[in-house]
């Protein structure tokens, strides 16, 4: 009987972390496999270059906190063409795409290829922890 309890309840977390992390657009940790990073010059996925994987907890964990904590900004969406794409590959839930500008002045701002009519900028301390990797993607 506790045996069964306990496995309802598990269902029941991990069926509700994956939702929250779905509905909200985050990248939840739950059931996240591994993040693809791509070169691009364009919001066409097909003219995107792969250019890294990454697929440790620290490397993932920086990329969702990152991703997690980004602030919408409204406004008129008027911008360049992105410098990378990054492919969120999960288990059990689809791939989720997003574009990001990382500038010289060490701003980085993202967009969910879902929405492309809203911009988040992400905070000076993620951005200082996800830079790395994607310069080291852009190499």
């Amino acid at each position: 009987m506790v045996k069964r309890t306990l496995l309802v309840l598990i269902a029941v977390l991990l069926v509700g972390g994956l939702a929250v992390s779905y509905w909200t657009g985050g990248i939840g940790m739950l059931d996240l496999k591994q993040i693809v990073i791509m070169k691009t010059d364009s919001f066409s996925p097909a003219e995107a270059v792969e250019v890294q994987r990454l697929d440790t907890q620290r490397e993932l964990r920086v990329l969702s906190r990152a991703v997690g904590s980004a602030e919408a900004r409204s406004g008129i969406v008027n911008i360049s063409e992105p410098n990378y794409m990054v492919r969120a590959q999960f288990l059990f839930q689809p791939d989720r795409l997003y574009f990001f500008w990382a500038a010289e002045s060490g701003d980085i701002a993202m967009m969910r290829t879902t929405d492309t009519h809203r911009l988040y900028t992400i905070s000076i301390q993620q951005a200082e922890a996800i830079r790395p990797l994607l310069l080291r993607a852009g190499q």
